[in-house]
């Protein structure tokens, strides 16, 4: 009886584990990389991971040596956290992020803490309004950032109108009265009062829609130096020009930004369907040496310098057609002569490398793949198929990058300069494994004109022989992405 219990048993064990489908409720499970960046040496990579907690998002920082194969991730800032913009130092010892404390009203600060050593994070700054974005400066003692600074705050008067009716900027001194029952100027101060409190709500701009509240009083994204060691912060900018997706050139003397055009238009008006063009300029530290890099009918996105400084990089989009038209890949050398990169695809990351040529991803195909793009030819394919890549970084010839499949929505990898690649991460392989999927089924159509159109079909999971299921039909994509079989649905599938 006992050796025919044991063969029952081993019978039993030998059984394939029964998957169980994905839930609704899964979906609080899937974590996505949201930032990386990669020691200049290529020796480690550090990157953000957003997850959900109780209905909440929380966003922690991790790092990982990228020298050793059987590397685990190491959490840096684990906990109830909302990190973000992780940076390393230029000798790779420091790591500077942004912290944002939770409630409706905080507002991110830069952090700083080493890697090289065991230390704690500690703040690095105190602005105001905060840090809208930062960059370290090559000399690794500075970082270079931007704080939206309310115009009310900036010295002096716009260039362009307030566009409100019978007012004008700095029309009411700030000594005048604020009485209600006093005369015109004494009753617009005591408006102007109570809406600086927010009782009331005082909408005075064409774009006052946010995704969550009424956008408040136009701010300036203007420039500070941020010391490293006191935190001191010195301005560089006090204009009413914005200054947005900075970069430093590598011998830390200029500064590469996206701006909207100089002249007396409200800015809001960039923002609006008729009026979406931006520019792209460089400049010195000091703010002497201005000139337009890129300029035109179009939109500017995404600039980064050459490791050289030889060469600027940056999406750009014709601003005749911003919802339809693709992101394409444009380097400019220090002479002004400007290439574009014959990608027929969008660009969303955009990484230079050496020589002259640059790594981008984006949107093409049903997928989002990583290429090698050098202006001497056909870009090359290095990670391509029904696969997306999001986030990307470079350094010391490896490139890490977030992966997205219809089998796991985010996971982080590495290829190294002899093409191996290898997964740094398991944020969803573990929960993922005893799901069971639904993969999409790739199937094409041809239109009565001839236009062939991909679509794709994801069954219901499970056996489902003889039984009548209903499908709901999901429609997506348009010219720029062009559908998307590639998503963190994570293989669920509408039943």
């Amino acid at each position: 009886m006992l050796r025919l219990a044991s063969v029952a048993f081993f019978a039993c064990a030998s059984l394939p584990a029964v998957k169980k489908p994905v839930l609704p409720t899964d979906l609080y499970r899937i974590q996505n990389v949201t930032a990386i960046d990669v020691a200049a040496d290529g020796s480690k990579a550090a990157y953000s991971v957003r997850s959900i907690h109780d209905e909440a998002y929380r966003t922690n920082l991790w790092l990982i040596d990228l020298t050793r194969a059987d590397a685990k991730p190491i959490a840096l800032t684990p906990g109830n956290r909302r990190d973000a913009m992780p940076k390393l130092s230029p000798d790779a010892k420091w790591l500077a992020f942004t912290r944002r404390d939770a409630g409706k009203e905080a507002k991110p600060q830069i952090w700083l803490m080493p890697v090289s050593v065991p230390g704690e994070a500690r703040a690095l700054t105190t602005l105001s309004n905060g840090v809208a974005e930062f960059i370290w400066h090559p000399s690794g003692k500075s970082l270079i950032a931007t704080s939206n600074i309310p115009i009310s705050k900036i010295e002096g008067a716009p260039p362009f109108g307030m566009e409100r009716p019978s007012r004008a900027w700095n029309d009411i001194p700030a000594t005048t009265k604020a009485d209600a029952d006093g005369p015109l100027s004494e009753v617009r101060a005591w408006l102007d009062k109570n809406s600086a409190d927010d009782d009331p709500t005082l909408i005075t701009r064409l774009n006052f829609q946010d995704e969550e509240a009424l956008r408040r009083e136009m701010a300036i994204a203007s420039v500070f130096r941020i010391d490293t060691d006191s935190g001191h912060a010195t301005p560089l900018t006090k204009s009413f020009e914005p200054h947005l997706s900075i970069r430093v050139s590598p011998d830390g003397e200029r500064l590469l930004y996206t701006t909207v055009p100089a002249g007396d238009l409200h800015p809001d008006r960039y923002g609006s369907l008729t009026f979406t063009r931006n520019i792209l300029v460089e400049k010195k530290l000091d703010n002497s040496n201005r000139r337009v890099v890129i300029a035109g009918n179009e939109q500017v996105f995404s600039p980064r310098y050459s490791a050289d400084g030889n060469f600027i990089y940056a999406g750009t989009r014709s601003a005749e057609d911003r919802y339809g038209a693709q992101i394409r890949l444009a380097r400019v050398d220090r002479s002004g002569t400007r290439l574009d990169s014959k990608w027929p695809g969008s660009v969303n990351a955009i990484e230079p490398l050496p020589g002259g040529g640059a790594l981008i991803s984006g949107g093409w195909a049903g997928g989002a793949p990583l290429l090698r793009e050098t202006f001497t030819g056909s870009p090359e394919l290095i990670v391509h198929g029904p696969v997306g890549v999001g986030e990307l970084a470079y350094g010391g010839n490896r490139i890490v990058y977030s992966l997205i499949s219809a089998a796991n929505p985010n996971e982080l990898y590495v290829r190294e300069a002899n093409g191996q690649t290898r997964q740094l991460t398991t944020l969803n392989s573990e929960w993922l494994a005893d799901r069971e999927l639904s993969v999409p089924e790739e199937r094409w159509i041809t239109r009565p004109d001839g236009t062939r159109v991909e679509y794709w079909i994801m069954r219901p999971t499970g056996p489902r022989v003889g039984e009548k299921i209903p499908w709901i039909l999901d429609m997506h994509g348009g010219r720029p992405r062009c559908g998307a079989r590639v998503s963190s649905r994570c293989g669920t599938s509408s039943n």
